[in-house]
């Protein structure tokens, strides 16, 4: 039974540091907007307060709220280039906010035995230190050798010490809050029955996002879009990018399709729609990597089902009914993809998305696109790496040091946003170090 009120000092402190970190950082990152302030605020309460409460139902709501918040900064004229917190971003932090203050006052058991939870608190502690210092490099090591944050050029760019100070401390919080939402979920999930309330909010929310996709794919295209999607006849949905659209159908259909699987009878009518509808929108996100990503999974996933099913057969766990049932289901669900992609094939043939997919998979083009980012994203994370083997450039670096690099080495490069190789960007960053703790992670994934 639980006890009330037990305060721990460790999450008091904790609670207290917090807050005051989540208090400068709100009235320094996010838009003090009224009419966005009246419409986010309501939902930052209702995540805190519902994960003070109870963690579980604080879980659910995140999980129901991240796709759909955001695209929010939109419907107020927010947008690039006025900088500002990513929504969902500014959610976790209100959630993470109702956990601290959960087990602040109640009794709670949180477990470290996970195996990856070793190297992912490692990582994590070298993120944080990585961020302060490179933040206080930045920042002209603010206040000790100076006596205010001058905004200074600190690249060829143009970028001054404020743009670099708040991609270190938004790629920080990128890492640090997945880290903590894996580790939160990994110790509030704890039954299957949760498990379906979690695949119930998820199917939810997705097709409420695909919903308000269809709408601005058929009506209204500049509803809740970016500029820049806008003008590129792209979808974004609920999502802050077209391609984060995109990239998010890539990762969630999978998941759709394993929850379809394991649903009964009428319970898989939902879920199928929401694949079908996810399959369908994903080609007006002009994401080819989402594109690319999708196909390999579902194929990966087809595998693995196929595997299961002569596992099963083998052991004799498995009726000979269930067999051409899921069979028969099998191919009923692939007929009427097939059927759906030839009813809607010449739209999709002319999307974005599968123009560009269709142009990068010939060889030439695909040797052509990857012999541009190893000629140079991809070598200036290289050359980053040599300089600098063991720490990298510090959290957040790459994407200011890498016009400076591009300038050393005499290499055009635009404007990026990241290596566009996941472990060049960690090697960049953090050196051979944060490699070695990365690959620890996949590793102890993997194992599991």
């Amino acid at each position: 039974m639980k006890k009330a009120f037990p305060i721990k000092p460790l999450f008091l402190f904790l609670l207290v540091l917090y807050g005051i970190m989540l208090y400068l950082f709100y009235i320094r990152y996010v838009p003090i907007v009224k009419p966005f302030q009246m419409a986010l605020i309501p939902i930052l309460l209702v995540s805190f307060i519902l994960t003070t409460v109870n963690i579980k139902g604080g879980t659910l709501f995140f999980i129901f709220a991240f796709p759909l918040i955001n695209n929010l900064p939109y419907f107020f004229g927010i947008a690039e280039p006025i900088p500002h917190a990513p929504a969902a971003l500014v959610l976790f932090l209100f959630y993470f906010l109702g956990w601290l203050v959960h087990n602040a006052l109640f009794e709670s058991k949180i477990s470290f035995m996970h195996p990856v939870f070793k190297p992912m608190i490692l990582f994590s502690i070298f993120i944080f230190l990585s961020g302060i210092i490179t933040f206080f490099r930045y920042a002209n090591f603010y206040p000790f050798l100076s006596d205010y944050v001058y905004e200074l050029i600190t690249n060829t760019n143009g970028v001054t010490a404020g743009g670099a100070i708040m991609s270190v401390i938004f790629f920080s919080l990128n890492y640090l809050t997945g880290f903590a939402f894996f580790f939160i979920l990994l110790n509030t999930v704890k039954s299957r029955e949760f498990v379906k309330k979690i695949a119930i909010v998820l199917c939810s929310s997705t097709f409420i996002s695909l919903c308000f996709g269809l709408v601005q794919h058929f009506k209204y295209a500049k509803l809740g879009n970016n500029p820049i999607s806008i003008s590129q006849g792209l979808i974004n949905a609920t999502f802050k990018d077209a391609l984060s659209f995109g990239v998010y159908i890539a990762i969630v259909a999978p998941l759709i399709l394993g929850i379809l699987f394991y649903s009964k009878r009428v319970t898989r009518v939902f879920p199928f729609i929401v694949l079908i509808l996810s399959l369908y929108m994903i080609f007006f996100t002009g994401s080819k990597s989402g594109l690319l990503c999708l196909v390999i999974s579902l194929f990966i996933f087809t595998a693995l089902c196929i595997k299961l099913v002569f596992d099963l057969i083998k052991l004799k766990a498995i009726s000979m009914k269930k067999i051409v049932f899921s069979s028969l289901f099998g191919i009923i669900l692939i007929a009427a993809v097939i059927f759906s992609f030839t009813i809607f094939k010449e739209e999709i043939e002319k999307s974005r998305t599968f123009s560009r997919f269709k142009g990068t998979i010939r060889q030439e083009n695909l040797n052509a696109m990857l012999k541009g980012r190893a000629d140079t994203l991809w070598k200036m994370g290289v050359f980053m790496i040599k300089d600098y083997p063991l720490t990298g450039v510090g959290m957040g670096g790459y994407i200011v040091e890498v016009s400076n690099y591009s300038e050393m080495y005499k290499t055009p490069i635009g404007i990026p946003e990241s290596a566009e190789n996941y472990f060049l960007q960690i090697g960049s960053e953090f050196g051979l170090i944060g490699i070695f703790l990365v690959l620890w992670i996949f590793w102890e994934i993997i194992k599991q």
